[in-house]
């Protein structure tokens, strides 16, 4: 069975790649020098019919790769038409190429499935070799998707699948996929073709409370959404998973889609930056004091700035400053996973506990923060209550959680000591 595999998959961490890169490992190493053997230096030990052999070998190379390129030559005219697939020629030979739509007047399959609410899916793969393989980089599965909206009506298309993520590719049964569309398959169906492919935020372990978990991080998202337009955008599914090596092996479970990365910055007007070292000096104001409030309303530990850690960096044009962006809030105390570890550098006891992890620039920007995150208690910070497939009692646990933080806001004095800087 599918769930079977999910639970099992991880106990088999038998790699063959070291055998595939190397057919006799030991033999390779000592060609190399490993383990003592000697490097012998190039040609030696060669006799008169092995240099003979050798020479000739070398001159047919030569040739070969003489007719190779002259052929390249004659054909780099064509070759570089075929590959313009947005140029088109009109009856004067004119030769023009066609732009990328505008992104802003365009959709794009994450929009889709957030504006027509694509809420069931059905993912086909080899689950059998994908969770086999999960913590083995081994390129991506071919796949099926189905995606049906509400009104029944359903697009069909082939992906490609491949897990992802790092801590929890270690320790989930079910690792984070990639989803990877076919561009010409989304431009047919009128989308922005570039932004294909999507990162699946799966139920992790196949336990009894693992869709509330999930479904606890996808409503942290919705929450920054709440605060900020700069921030990842989520849509929440329902997933039938089918392992194509037996069609009647599935399982349905809660995930959720993640904004693409490039469609992040599109909509920011801007381009992600993978930059270490960064100070809270290089970073725009408002985004940082925003990404610090809201980390310690999660009990989130788990990020750096200046380690690049669980964020995006994204630059505007004519811009200086970088805003940043959150994500992945599993190890938040709100979330509560299983597999959440603890923080040694804050001497942290508890998942639950809050560290702050920066400070303000001034009190006026502390309150006026605060300020905006206690206007959105009411109504946006409550939004997670509207979920019908989100347990009474844990959304009572998640207010709970959450009033302990507004009452630390409401509390000046704290709040000072907690978020500005000590002489």
């Amino acid at each position: 069975m599918l769930q079977k595999l999910f639970i099992s998959a991880g106990e088999d961490r038998t790699s063959v790649f070291s055998f595939l890169t190397c057919p006799n490992p030991p033999d390779c190493r000592r060609r190399a020098g490993a383990f003592g053997g000697k490097v012998e230096p190039f040609g030696h030990g060669l006799n008169t019919r092995d240099e003979k052999v050798f020479l000739k070998s070398v001159v047919l190379t030569f040739l070969w790769l003489y007719k190779s390129f002259f052929l390249l030559f004659l054909l780099t005219p064509f070759l570089s038409y075929g590959q313009l697939s947005s140029v088109k020629v009109d009856s004067l030979g004119t030769k023009t190429e066609k732009a990328l739509p505008d992104f802003h007047t365009s959709t794009t399959i994450f929009q889709k499935i957030q504006q027509d609410s694509f809420f069931e899916i059905i993912l086909q793969t080899n689950f059998d070799s994908l969770l086999k393989n999960k913590r083995n980089s081994i390129g991506s599965y071919p796949g099926k998707i189905s995606l049906k909206n509400n009104k029944g009506e359903s697009i069909k298309l082939k992906v490609k699948v491949e897990p992802r993520g790092k801590s929890r590719r270690r320790v989930c049964s079910m690792p984070p996929l990639k989803i990877d569309f076919p561009k010409k398959d989304l431009a047919k169906l009128g989308l922005y073709p570039s932004c294909d492919k999507l990162k699946l935020v799966t139920n992790c372990n196949d336990t009894e409370n693992s869709d509330q978990v999930l479904l606890k991080e996808y409503w942290i998202y919705r929450l920054y959404n709440a605060i900020t337009p700069e921030s990842f955008k989520v849509a929440l599914v329902k997933i039938t998973y089918v392992n194509s090596n037996n069609t009647d092996e599935r399982i349905v479970r809660y995930g959720f889609f993640i904004e693409n990365n490039e469609e992040l910055s599109n909509r920011l007007d801007g381009e992600i930056v993978n930059q270490f070292g960064v100070q809270a000096e290089n970073i725009t104001e408002n985004s940082y004091h925003n990404t610090i409030l809201f980390q310690y309303m999660v009990a989130n530990l788990d990020w750096s700035v200046l380690m690049n850690r669980n964020i995006k960096y994204i630059k505007k044009e004519g811009q200086e400053k970088l805003i940043v962006v959150p994500y992945d809030f599993d190890y938040s105390g709100l979330v509560k996973a299983p597999h959440a570890r603890l923080n040694p550098d804050f001497g942290q006891k508890r998942i639950e506990e809050r560290f702050p992890m920066g400070t303000f620039s001034s009190k006026q920007a502390l309150y006026e923060t605060a300020d905006r995150f206690l206007n959105l208690q009411k109504e946006e910070l409550r939004c997670y209550l509207a979920c019908p497939v989100l347990q009474k009692s844990v959304k009572k646990k998640m207010t709970r959680f959450l009033n302990e933080f507004f009452a630390i806001l409401k509390d000046r004095r704290q709040l000072e000591t907690l978020f500005l800087p000590t002489n």
